[in-house]
């Protein structure tokens, strides 16, 4: 072997060694089971909270920005009466709140983790849902949210929690908008997110985290969920001609309902399927068809078209980096390439269309393709645990494509991102369990529970 090829395998092995090293390791006593775990930094002090929520008891433990163990807690569980822990937040550098919740998703109550004093407390049931049904939740710049909806109707609820745990509740009124089904029929919003297709979704509202990569499984989802810039974004996607999207400012609660057409394909009725993304005040639509495929990317303010590509039966596609990608059952929950742009569209034809944007270093990648469902279909998951395994109850074919800032197309290879890294470590050593994926200020922090050692595990990506 060439000594220069062989130096530069051995650095790359470092690199993918050093992608993966073990930041902390904490043993948990013996016959301590996981209900449910949780890692949450600290963004200010690179500190990070460790939570593992037990039907008995349950413990927590901090963690300095070297990893080492500062203080821990131990309470009593608090999850017999609400058994589904949503998340939390920090309050300052010792301190956390946590949002839990019972298993029907109607009563909320809230516990504050101080590290200082060691003690836990649970405040009672904060807020019980009459007539309204819980959507999502998720949290941005130190507040936490529950998202509802109003039985049979267009009102929204936004349940806000300061770092306090102190709560106020925002009514957003949609009922004036003419949301409209997949026959044009108008209908109540909780129409489109609950029966988009007039069949019942097991997620009716799927949370997409644009600071990660994202799976098309997630991404094709008919109701889709954005955050950026302190926004909150919903894409409906029930009908074929238009994403319905609703903006809520979450300074003011202020609403604004844009429709936008998706790409038109002359000719083609049946058999069309479409879809979208919104990144970086941007909305890019995607619809297919046997014999063409059509993006089209838009600034989401104006409605101006910024960039229009396709691709075409019988030609070659202008702008992907790589060959086309098929994944997933039927290949052993592995992937092959092949270049073949026929087969390409009619997988498309055939399936859920799906597109996902995401930068990476610069640059923007996104992934085009379509995904046939296996045994999970719709309401797979949250992030990219949930895209790890998608893969492996369904079919998805797609390109990576790369763009510069102003999505010209970049040739060149596209370099596998933290989601490649994450799925080829779980498929050379299996799956974890209570695995948490999340984002920090030098990367990736991967925790999962080795069962047979007794030890949660963290890694950097």
């Amino acid at each position: 072997m060439n000594k220069k090829l062989l130096l530069m395998l051995v650095f790359l092995g470092v690199l993918i060694s050093k992608a993966q090293d073990i930041v902390l390791e904490k043993q948990l006593p013996e016959g301590f089971k996981i209900k449910r775990a949780f890692q949450i930094p600290n963004k200010t002090n690179n500190n990070l909270g460790l939570f593992f929520f037990n039907k008995k008891e349950s413990k927590a433990f901090l963690f300095d920005n070297s990893m080492n163990e500062k203080s821990s807690i131990e309470f009593d569980a608090i999850l017999n009466k609400y058994s589904s822990p949503l998340g939390g937040i920090v309050t300052n550098q010792n301190k956390f709140i946590f949002i839990v919740c019972n298993n029907t998703s109607d009563k909320f109550a809230v516990g504050e983790f101080d590290f200082n004093s060691k003690k836990a407390k649970f405040k009672g049931s904060e807020i019980e849902l009459k007539k309204e049904r819980f959507l999502q939740h998720f949290a941005v710049e130190g507040s936490f949210y529950i998202l509802t909806i109003n039985n049979r109707s267009s009102i929204l609820n936004l349940y806000r929690f300061n770092n306090q745990g102190e709560h106020k509740k925002e009514v957003i009124d949609l009922g004036e908008t003419n949301f409209r089904h997949w026959n044009n029929n108008i209908v109540p919003l909780t129409t489109l997110l609950y029966s988009p297709f007039g069949k019942a979704l097991e997620t009716p509202l799927q949370k997409i985290n644009t600071k990660t990569p994202n799976s098309l499984e997630i991404t094709a989802s008919p109701s889709k969920m954005f955050i950026e810039n302190n926004k909150l974004y919903l894409a409906l996607e029930s009908n074929r001609s238009v994403t319905q999207a609703i903006t809520i400012d979450l300074d003011n609660f202020s609403k604004t309902v844009t429709t936008f057409n998706k790409p038109f394909i002359a000719n083609v009725v049946n058999g069309r399927k479409s879809n979208s993304f919104i990144f970086d005040n941007k909305y890019f639509g995607v619809t297919g068809a046997s014999d063409i495929v059509k993006m089209e990317i838009k600034d989401f303010d104006t409605r101006e078209v910024l960039k229009t590509y396709e691709i075409k039966k019988g030609e070659n596609i202008p702008f992907k980096n790589a060959a086309i990608y098929f994944e997933g059952t039927g290949l052993g929950n592995r992937s092959k390439q092949i270049d073949n742009t026929n087969r390409f569209l009619r997988n498309i034809s055939r399936s859920e269309v799906g597109i996902s944007v995401f930068n990476q270093n610069g640059n923007n990648v996104i992934t085009l393709g379509s995904f046939k469902e296996g045994v999970s279909g719709f309401g797979i998951g949250y992030g990219p645990i949930a895209a790890v395994y998608s893969y492996t109850t369904t079919k998805s074919t797609f390109i990576k494509c790369k763009f510069d800032k102003n999505y010209n197309y970049l040739e060149g290879v596209v370099k596998s991102n933290v989601l490649d890294s994450l799925k080829k470590f779980v498929d050379e050593n299996g799956k974890g369990s209570h695995e948490e994926f999340t984002k920090v200020s030098d990367g990736y922090l991967y925790g999962s529970f080795n069962k047979s050692l007794n030890k949660y595990v963290v890694r950097r990506f």
